[in-house]
């Protein structure tokens, strides 16, 4: 009995083993290219990291411009944020858009966004950006404001395009 629960023991240790090491041929999708650990932005293809950090460029961007055709080809209908108050984090992307035509009924207008330092995990078809932002934003009533933070953002590829569904805002004060 003994001999035969160590070699059960040893037959899962061994099949655990061979499933973290097994490898697929990257690029063929999804599934095909799920691997279990991180790598850096440097397994991206230059290419591929240029238009997933245009397309993280435009997301903000169609926010703060009321790009509602962009917004919502950038968000995934499964878009959920932590961008909401305390009693109600949660934001879906009806919530986004919505708050997108308030920014640019209120006459508010992007002056500046950049994002001084970024870093990236990379899990087959997603991405998990680091960024620190900086925004700077004016209007009529309120003159110029600027806003700086960190932000967690998660990019999906789909269909080949770089696809938004969810991010975490921390506003410095």
């Amino acid at each position: 009995m003994k001999r035969l629960c160590l070699f059960l023991c040893c037959a899962l240790i061994a099949l655990a083993i061979l499933t973290r090491v097994q490898t697929t041929t990257p690029g063929s999708g999804l599934a095909a290219s799920w691997n279990p650990g991180a790598s850096t932005a440097d397994s991206l293809p230059a290419a591929e990291k240029k238009k997933l950090l245009e397309a993280r460029e435009a997301v903000w961007r169609a926010f703060f411009t009321n790009d509602q055709k962009q917004l919502d080809k950038l968000l995934p209908e499964d878009t959920i944020t932590l961008d909401g108050p305390p009693e109600n984090p949660f934001v879906k992307k009806a919530q986004i858009l919505e708050s997108a035509k308030q920014v640019a009924q209120g006459g508010t207008k992007l002056i500046r966004l950049e994002f001084p330092m970024t870093e990236m995990q990379v899990y087959g078809d997603t991405v998990i950006i680091y960024t620190t932002y900086l925004y700077e934003l004016a209007n009529d009533r309120e003159g110029r404001r600027v806003s700086k933070g960190r932000a967690t953002e998660i990019f999906v590829r789909r269909n080949g395009a770089w696809l938004n569904p969810g991010w975490h805002l921390t506003q410095e004060q």
